[in-house]
């Protein structure tokens, strides 16, 4: 019978933060990974079983700035309403 087992552990942060007219979004992390891999061969009559196991690390950083939309929207808007002249 084969079984595998897959095991992760993982630690990240996150923040964001607005700068001028840009939302500024980073992210970093770390996890850990653990593989385990039990196999059965079977050849005619006789069987074996075979174990192997596979260990691995991911490290990560993100770093992004995006428009912010919402406020260069108001900003628009209110542009808009006062350059426009007032109908009596």
């Amino acid at each position: 019978m084969s079984d595998i087992n897959l095991g992760e552990v993982g630690f990240g942060v996150y923040h964001s933060n607005k700068f001028g007219g840009l939302q500024i979004n980073g992210a970093a992390g770390f996890s850990n990974m653990d593989v385990d891999v039990t196999r059965a061969v079977t050849l005619g009559s006789n069987q074996q079983q075979f174990k192997s196991n596979a260990d691995g690390k991911r490290f990560y950083a993100n770093l992004q700035a995006v428009p912010n939309a919402s406020e260069q929207y108001c900003r628009y808007a209110l542009y808009r309403c006062h350059s426009e002249p007032r109908k009596n």
